[in-house]
This record gives structure tokens, C-alpha cells and sequence, in this order.
């Protein structure tokens, strides 16, 4: 053993390799580096060191262990989105059914095939809170179960603490293509690699919704809140006594629209189907201070008289009572820009001043050129002018005088004048204008036929048509039902005839002018315009075309149309006393319509109601109204142009519901 450290020289001449180098174990030194040095010895490791490994560090170890795991991962993923390319995931379920690997047009079908009939056979019972719920139905039960129904609440209804809606009540649908991209978006966002791996690992569950009718559904919202809650109020003024005074506002109270169309989503998808409806706080647009506010300005603008000049000459006096008298407000903007505006009312300014000249006013109206269909042809009817005071220009003049705040103007507000003239009044469509609207031929048209109408019903059709009789709508423009008609009150003319309410047929004010609004919705229909709104009934009327009625209720259910054209066109109405025809001129734009229909699906059973009758002797049962069990019709509609492409492709979806059946219980002699 050797003195230095333990080493041992071997024979310089027995490695050739290591010649002046001494080693053990494997270890060597260079022996001439230590010679005559007090340093230790540089130990390196020998390369024919066979056992010799170089150690790996733990930070490298973990390197690489990340760097296979994202390898196996990104593997992982690739071979996903291989899988799943262009098709729903794997894993992905909607209201309980797989629709992983679908593609979305397949799921769409699907869904629309499974669910429709779901909610085509819902009830759906609402409830003004969850102690009713618990109770039942509450006071009474209010059935809504008809797309056209009159939502009024009455006062022997007010307070009902449940109500019981069908689909048609607010039409309700599934959109198989929409909730079809729900379940594709499923790893497709932000959720890339966390949803595709919990759709693999345990499955995602997508939300089912669906689609109401807007106008139908605010106004289930409106008879809701007005039954359980009630409008808003907001501040305003009022002219009492001579003076302006603020009236007092009161926040409102109504249904909560999104969370009730999430409670109905689940209601009609679900096992569950009741709804405790969601009522929240409505606040005021215009407050108590604002009013306040507006108040002091009105009456500021009317304390100095006005006059009143007629052909050059003063010869009345406004005073304060008769300027307040014609003032109104109006809420003016939305939100934190909303404002109280007051202004001069026409109507009431033209009343007032009509009152104060007398006769002055010579009151010739103006006639707006109208056309005439001879010989199937249809002609101009000239324009002419009027003579009288423009109501509408001392409207406006009065404005200015009371409320302009225009410094340019101040000088003229301040001689607090209006002159009335009598003037050339000229009509609204000249005979030019008429002319010039290429309103030269027939573009189609359709009849309708009610042969066993009451005489009421007929006298109703016979009013809506001439109301609507000679509508102009422009290029662009689109026409209203509602709006050309106007409502159907005794006072216009309308009576008392058989309407669809509440489920049930009962004779209503303005009942058959529907026959009128189907009419023109089939003319539209053939002639290829587009259809904005339309709104089937609430049972199924075999004296239309399956899936082709139209329903109007004002306010709620209307019949809009566009012009899509590059002309004007020309509605006009004609009937017999057993039918209806709507046709429609212009320049023929060369649409061809063709359709088809799905058929009647989706038959659910109608409901069984009794109803006591006390005219009718105890336990006497006489049948009121025949059930008819319910269905649902899609029809498709093509326009094709005149070179024969296809312009617009529509569905046209209606669901009848069932029709009860309802049998009337003699309870005479019960102690009445």
C-alpha cells in the first residue's frame, strides 16, 4: 500500500494507454502534475471505467416526463379532433339524448323529431307564488290555451292565482339547428381541451331551450303581471284648476322575463310542469322629481296669453286655461336619457280652436288620388285640394311659441303669436305621385268562402275588408293588419260574433274578421312577398287550408307583409255575402311559389271540462262543445325568380291545440 494517499503505481509499461499515470479502482491521477506539489491529486473518472454512469439530475428526470406527457396529450387531442371533425363530441347529450358523433343538420332532426312532441303534449300550470303551488291550483284556474286568445283581465278574474298554458299559447318550438350548435360549440371555445376531456371522462349535458313568439309570449308576461302585479307609473303632470300640477309616480311591479323563460324552457322540457312565475320590482322611467320639475316649466310657458291672428287681423285672446287644456306629455329617449317632454296636442288644439272661430274654418278636406278597378284594370282616381287652416302647422307654430328654447328663435316666441290662415290644404298622394307608382296589373289573388256565417259575422268581415281596402305599401315597406285595421270596438261598428277565447268558441266584439286576415295571408302567400308575422288559431278550421290561417287579436296576434319590390303595391278588398277576395297590383315581380306541408303530427288528446248550467235539471248532462284532439302541421314555402333561382326558403309552423270538450252539469233547484 502506498504512502501517497493510499495509491498504488503500476507498471508504466503494462497500460501503454495511461504511461505515466497511476490508477486504482478505476481512479487516476497524473503523477507528474503531483510530483513536488502540496495540492491533492486531480481525480477523473477513467472512460474504460465500465461500470461507470453518468447520474441524471431529478430537474432533468421531471423534464422529461412533462415533455412525454404533453407529447402523449397533444397525440391525444389530434387524434380527438380526428375523431370528432365536423361532428358533434363524443359524450354530448341534450335533454337526456346522445347526440355525440351526430353532425349538426342530423342532430338538428333528431332533436326536433324527440322533442316536439314533448312539448306538444305539455300543460303547463303557473303559480303566483310557491304556498299556492303547495296549495294546488290556488283561487281559480284560468286555462290560456289558444294562440288567438284574449288575454283581458277582468275583474271576476283578477287575483286568479293559476293559470294553465299549452304551446300554442305562447307557440311555443324547438330549433333543432340552434340547440344542434349548442352541443357542437361543446370543446370547440374556451373550453378546447377541459370539455372535450369531460365529455370523454363523464359525459356533458347540454341545456335544452326553446323559441316563443315574441308578441304572444309579452302578452302572457303583461296578463301575468297585471293579475299578480301591476303597471308602472311614472311621474307625470296634470292640468287641474288652471295650473300644473305633478302627479305622484308608483314603481311596477311584473314578471321577470328572463327567468321565467328559463322556468318555461324546463317546464315544458321537463317532468315538472309548473312555473311559480318570477315577479320583480319595475322602476320608474320618470320620477316624482323630474314631474315636479316639467310642472313649474308647462305652467311658466302658458302664464302669458297668447294671440290668436285670422287672416291678418288679431282677434282672440289665449289665456292659460286654454293653452293648459291642450297640453300633453311624452316620455322622450330610454333609460338615464330618458325625459318628461310637455307639447301641444293637434287633436286637441284643432278641437279647442274649431270652438273659439266658429264657422272661420271652412274645413274642405283634401282627397288623395285613389285607384279603381275597371275591367279588371286597375286606374287612377285624380287627387284634389283642399281649403282650410293646417292644423298640423299651427300645432307647431304653438310649440315654439310655449316651449322653444332656441336663442335664434326667442325674439319671435316672445310676441307670443299664431297666425291661422286658410289655406290651399294639399292631399297626401297627388295624382302624379299616383301615376308614377307603375301600379299597372294584377300580381295575385285569393277568396275565401263563409257560407253559413251569422249575419253579425258577415257584417264584420264586410267592415275589416273596406278598411283595408286600397292599402298602399311602398318598395321596402311593410304592412300591418293592425295597423291599416285599427281595433274592433262597438263604436267603429263591429259586433258580436263567434270567436276562439280562452279555448272555448264564444261571440266576441269583431268575431270573424280572422276570415278577412286569412284571406289576404293566403294572397301574400301565393304571390311570393315576404311574410313578417302570422299567427295561426287556436283550433283547427277546416274551411281554410291546412296550415295556411291566419289569427288577429289587437295588440296581440297581427298579419304583417313586405314590399319587397322595386314598385308600389296596391291591396285592395272585395266580398259577397259568402265570400272574401284580397288582391294585390303593382309590377308583377315574377316570383313562382311552390309548397308542401308535413302533414298533421303530433295528435295529443284533448281534456274533458264540466261546467255546472243551472237552467239545466241537477245531474242533467248536456254536451257544450265536441273534444278534438290537437295537431301540428309545418308548411314549407319556396319563391323562386323569374330566371328560376330560389329567393327565400320558410316554415310556416302551426300548432292547433287540443279542443276541450266540455259538458254542462244541471244544478237547478240546488238552493240558489
Amino acid at each position: 500500500m502506498s504512502p501517497r494517499g493510499g495509491y498504488t503505481r503500476h507498471d508504466v509499461n503494462a497500460r501503454g494507454p495511461l504511461r505515466g499515470k497511476a490508477s486504482r479502482g478505476g481512479l487516476v491521477y497524473d503523477e507528474s502534475l503531483h510530483r513536488g506539489s502540496t495540492k491533492r491529486p486531480r481525480i477523473t473518472p477513467s472512460r474504460h471505467d465500465l461500470n461507470f454512469r453518468r447520474k441524471t439530475s431529478p430537474r432533468r428526470k421531471v423534464t422529461i416526463v412533462v415533455v412525454v406527457v404533453i407529447a402523449l396529450v397533444l397525440l391525444g387531442l389530434i387524434g380527438d379532433v380526428t375523431l370528432n371533425f365536423g361532428k358533434i363530441h363524443k359524450g354530448v347529450s341534450l335533454e337526456g339524448i346522445d347526440l355525440g358523433g351526430m353532425t349538426r343538420a342530423d342532430a338538428a332532426i333528431v332533436l326536433e323529431e324527440q322533442l316536439n312532441p314533448v312539448i306538444n303534449s305539455a300543460f303547463v300550470d303557473l303559480f303566483a307564488s310557491e304556498q299556492l303551488k303547495s296549495e294546488g291550483t290556488g283561487e281559480a284556474t284560468v286555462e290560456l290555451t289558444g294562440a288567438s286568445t284574449s288575454y283581458d283581465v277582468d275583474e271576476e278574474n283578477q287575483g286568479n292565482h293559476s293559470w294553465q298554458i299549452s304551446p300554442a299559447t305562447v307557440n311555443a318550438t324547438i330549433d333543432g339547428a340552434a340547440l344542434a350548435e349548442e352541443a357542437y360549440a361543446v370543446g370547440r371555445g374556451g373550453d378546447f381541451f377541459f370539455g372535450r376531456l369531460k365529455a370523454n371522462t363523464f359525459g356533458v349535458e347540454v341545456g335544452g331551450f326553446l323559441t316563443y313568439e315574441p308578441a304572444q309570449l309579452e302578452t302572457l308576461e303583461t296578463l301575468l303581471s297585471n293579475a299578480i302585479g301591476w303597471q308602472v307609473e311614472n311621474s307625470n303632470i296634470s292640468f287641474e284648476d288652471g295650473s300644473f300640477i305633478a302627479v305622484r309616480g308608483q314603481e311596477g311591479y311584473g314578471v321577470e322575463h328572463g327567468s321565467f323563460v328559463a322556468q318555461l324552457d324546463c317546464a315544458f322540457l321537463g317532468s315538472d310542469r309548473t312555473v311559480v312565475v318570477p315577479m320583480v320590482s319595475i322602476p320608474l322611467v320618470i320620477n316624482d322629481a323630474t314631474a315636479i320639475e316639467v310642472a313649474v316649466f308647462a305652467q311658466t310657458a302658458i302664464e302669458q296669453p297668447v294671440t290668436l291672428s285670422y287672416e291678418e287681423e288679431d282677434l282672440w285672446t289665449l289665456n292659460s286655461g286654454d293653452l293648459g287644456s291642450w297640453i300633453t306629455t311624452s316620455i322622450v329617449g330610454e333609460g338615464d336619457e330618458a325625459e318628461l317632454v310637455p307639447h301641444v296636442a293637434e287633436d286637441k288644439l284643432e278641437e279647442g280652436i274649431r270652438s273659439i272661430i266658429g264657422d272661420r274654418d271652412p274645413g274642405i278636406q283634401p282627397q288623395s288620388a285613389r285607384f279603381e278597378i275597371v275591367d279588371d284594370q286597375p286606374t287612377v282616381v285624380a287627387s284634389t285640394e283642399g281649403s282650410g287652416i293646417d292644423y298640423a302647422q299651427v300645432t307647431a307654430d304653438l310649440n315654439a311659441v310655449l316651449f322653444l328654447a332656441d336663442e335664434a328663435a326667442a325674439d319671435e316666441a316672445a310676441k307670443r303669436h299664431v297666425a291661422l290662415t286658410i289655406m290651399t290644404l294639399e292631399p297626401s298622394v297627388s295624382t302624379t305621385q299616383a301615376n308614377e307608382m307603375h301600379i299597372t296589373e294584377k300580381i295575385m289573388s285569393y277568396t275565401t268562402e263563409y257560407p253559413l256565417a251569422s249575419n253579425a259575422k258577415i257584417a264584420n268581415v264586410h267592415l275589416a275588408a273596406d278598411l283595408l281596402d286600397n292599402s298602399l305599401i311602398e318598395p321596402g315597406g311593410v304592412w300591418s293588419f293592425n295597423d291599416t285595421a285599427g281595433e274592433c270596438t262597438v263604436e267603429r261598428g263591429f259586433q258580436k260574433a263567434t270567436a276562439i277565447v280562452g279555448g272555448e268558441y264564444v261571440d266576441e266584439i269583431g268575431g270573424g274578421i280572422c276570415q278577412v286576415a286569412t284571406t289576404v295571408y293566403n294572397a301574400v302567400f301565393d304571390s311570393g312577398l315576404p311574410i313578417v308575422e302570422r299567427a295561426n288559431h287556436g283550433f283547427y278550421l277546416l274551411a281554410y287550408p291546412a296550415g295556411r290561417d291566419a289569427a288577429i287579436s289587437w295588440r296581440v296576434l297581427d298579419l304583417k307583409f313586405e314590399n319587397d319590390t322595386e314598385n308600389w303595391i296596391l291591396l285592395t278588398m272585395s266580398y259577397t255575402g259568402t265570400t272574401v277576395t284580397c288582391t294585390l297590383w303593382g309590377t308583377n315581380p315574377g316570383y313562382r311559389v311552390e309548397s308542401e306541408d308535413t302533414g298533421f303530427t303530433d295528435r295529443t288528446d284533448y281534456k274533458t271540462k264540466w261546467v255546472n248550467n243551472p237552467e239545466l235539471a241537477k245531474g242533467e248532462e248536456r254536451l257544450k262543445q265536441t273534444g278534438v284532439r290537437g295537431r301540428t302541421i309545418v308548411v314549407t314555402r319556396y319563391v323562386y325568380n323569374s330566371e328560376g333561382e330560389l329567393l327565400r326558403k320558410a316554415d310556416f309552423r302551426s300548432v292547433y291545440e287540443p279542443e276541450t270538450e266540455i259538458i254542462e252539469v244541471g244544478t237547478k233547484g240546488d238552493g240558489a
